[in-house]
């Protein structure tokens, strides 16, 4: 899935990038994580596509 949003042009961070900001970020995959904002185009772009 990070692999899509990479694709796509979306910048995926990892825990390390995210550390005190968790609530502002949304879990994709293993150790990789979208901003909430990002997750959410993300989402419309993916149902749209499959």
């Amino acid at each position: 899935m990070a692999a899509c949003a990479i694709a796509y042009g979306f910048k995926v961070y990892t825990r390390k990038n995210i550390r005190n900001h968790e609530e502002d970020f949304t879990w994709i995959e293993d150790n990789c994580y979208l901003t909430n904002g990002d997750y959410a185009m993300f989402e419309e772009i993916m149902e749209n596509e499959f």
